[in-house]
């Protein structure tokens, strides 16, 4: 258990990231909340303390990079080693769609009695290191110098099967080294991911604040400080000269939405339907990025509320409706797995709506700032967002509150 506070509202959103390791406070929502990150570091040459932590962990090191990174920072991360660690190197081929299958391979190259797992890289670094240290229930260290992750701070992993994002079991890192002299010119050629990052997990708090509200579920305000300040800062460091600082604050924003995503599930069984559908309608637009997608989503599921079943931490489907996962597949030529539960009534809705209505502006100004950055339009009118509309009503007949919306004419009245 790490070190306990009364948390205000602002005040983790005030705090320092380098405060925030192993920090766990009683929220207003009700729950007793744990960062399970035990350290944040970001700071120049910050790879130097890998050998620091990791000697305290164990000698026997599975080293992990993705091929990205590997050649400009393989020498910097061992060059402190010395003798002390039995090292196994293993390298992640750049690839879009990380399996569970790759993972395995990589896996299977780390020796039985390796006791510390070291992961460099961003995204695909991350879920591996989170699938196979709690595979061998060891502890790890994730060198962060690309800024492509959204979910350092969770214990779960996103892996791809047959086309299929699945939700497995993981173990956030024990410690987290952002190391900016190695990270700045990552950040330099891929701010659009940089960026794209923060503001687009943004609209996904946003989305799981808003089912929460669907089923009167407390909301923790905690995360929606959190999320607001790092999206607020984006926008603002989006105008402003790329330096060294900037990359500082890209991954801080970065690690703050990572935690917040974790505070605004008020029931862990709860998923909100955002990435569910970009994973789907990614397939058929492949003309489109992924964040473009999720924005096109985030424009149809932010205005209802998704509820995906969670059994056995992986998103499955009810049998009872795989008739028209059936005819989904068929039309889309994509295989659907979330189960949807849709109940409401016109005082629940009206109130949804309402409060979907307060947040417009902020999630404005963050589709606003994505569409810059990308420079095509995704909007309510698009075709991506109305097939993600259709997937929602082909795959699902129901009576609740996207079937009422539709009726009351909610969706012909909004605009971009």
């Amino acid at each position: 258990m790490g070190r306990k506070l009364h948390m205000t509202d602002n005040r983790l959103a005030k705090m320092p990231i380098s405060n925030w390791g192993g920090l766990g406070f009683k929220c207003r929502c009700g729950n007793l909340h744990e960062i399970d990150v035990k350290e944040f570091i970001i700071k120049q040459d910050a790879c130097d303390y890998t050998a620091h932590f990791a000697k305290k962990m164990g000698k026997t090191m599975h080293l992990v990079f993705e091929q990205k990174v590997f050649e400009k920072t393989k020498e910097k991360v061992v060059k402190k080693f010395g003798k002390i660690f039995d090292v196994t190197t293993s390298v992640i081929k750049e690839q879009n769609l990380f399996s569970i299958e790759q993972c395995e391979q990589i896996f299977a190259q780390a020796k039985e009695q390796t006791k510390v797992i070291v992961c460099v890289g961003g995204n695909n670094a991350c879920q591996y290191g989170k699938y196979a240290s709690k595979k061998l229930g060891v502890q790890w260290i994730f060198i962060n110098v690309l800024p492509d992750c959204d979910d350092v701070a969770t214990n779960c992993c996103t892996l791809w099967q047959n086309k299929v994002k699945q939700i497995l079991p993981g173990k956030a890192p024990d410690v987290v080294l952002c190391d900016i002299a190695l990270a700045y010119d990552f950040c330099l050629n891929d701010l659009h991911t940089a960026f794209a990052v923060i503001l687009q997990n943004g609209l996904f708090v946003f989305d799981r604040v808003f089912a929460n509200k669907v089923q009167n579920a407390q909301n923790c305000e905690v995360a929606n400080h959190l999320v607001v300040a790092s999206v607020k800062n984006a926008i603002n460091l989006a105008k402003k000269p790329f330096s060294k600082n900037t990359v500082n604050e890209i991954f801080t924003c970065q690690y703050q939405i990572s935690v917040a995503k974790c505070l605004s599930v008020a029931n862990k069984d709860n998923f909100a339907g955002i990435h569910a559908f970009a994973n789907a309608l990614q397939i058929k637009y492949p003309h489109y990025t992924f964040g473009q997608i999720v924005c096109a989503a985030s424009d149809v599921l932010s205005k209802i509320y998704v509820q995906v079943v969670e059994k056995n931490c992986l998103l499955t489907i009810d049998k009872d409706r795989l008739l028209h996962e059936t005819l989904a597949q068929k039309k889309f030529g994509v295989q659907v797995s979330p189960v949807f539960n849709f109940e409401t009534n016109d005082k629940a809705f009206e109130q949804n709506i309402e409060f979907f209505k307060q947040n417009l502006a902020l999630i404005g100004k963050i589709n606003n700032l994505c569409k810059a950055m990308t420079r095509q339009t995704v909007n309510w009118k698009s075709d991506v967002a109305f097939d993600c509309l259709q997937l929602c009503t082909d795959i699902y007949p129901f009576n609740g509150l996207l079937r009422y919306a539709n009726d009351k004419g909610y969706f012909d009245k909004q605009n971009d």
